[in-house]
């Protein structure tokens, strides 16, 4: 496990994830095309690929609203609090169902002010990056410990790689699991 490749990654990565900022959010309605556009623009820095991962299509916005999970839009234009759902979703569709967004979604209280969430979530994000890299830091330390007799510097390397995305899996997995169990109690 070479301590450059990984500090290269930590390097691509860093302050590069964000959410988008409450005032980029545009003030107007917007069609479809452009909801879809602006979300692509927004956040396709942070898909694995990003020349064809889809944030967003106009098939997943009408499941959105087909499921209940997005409201339907007024005039054919979308609104503000449309979109900050849509960007919420996108986080949450990697590991919950529709379903399952849908009760999340649901279980908010009818008087909530979806812009000051938001405004919660995105204060609260710098923190959880600055956590996850530090705990990513430590499970690196962790895995460079091991294997200490391999000689063989590429297998050496190949082992404590494999060990840190085992390890990594895991903890996702079991994360998800809380989540799915919290999802359950609503």
């Amino acid at each position: 496990m070479n301590e450059q490749d990984f500090e290269s990654i930590f390097d691509e990565l860093a302050g590069k994830f964000s959410l988008i900022e409450l005032n980029e959010i545009p003030g107007i309605d917007l069609y479809m095309d452009q909801v879809t556009t602006f979300l692509e623009d927004q956040m396709k820095p942070y898909t694995r690929d990003p020349d064809n991962d889809k944030i967003v299509t106009r098939t997943m916005i009408n499941n959105y609203t087909k499921a209940r999970i997005l409201p339907p839009p007024v005039k054919k234009k979308y609104g503000k609090e449309q979109l900050l759902i849509l960007i919420l979703v996108y986080y949450m569709k990697n590991f919950l169902s529709l379903s399952d967004i849908h009760n999340v979604f649901g279980d908010l209280p009818d008087d909530r002010n979806l812009s000051d969430i938001y405004r919660e979530v995105m204060a609260k994000t710098s923190d959880f990056l600055t956590q996850i890299e530090d705990d990513i830091r430590q499970d690196i330390r962790n895995c460079k410990a091991l294997f200490p007799d391999e000689e063989d510097p590429e297998k050496q390397n190949s082992l404590r790689r494999f060990m840190l995305i085992c390890s990594m899996s895991i903890e996702m997995y079991i994360r998800k699991l809380y989540l799915e169990k919290l999802v359950d109690s609503i």
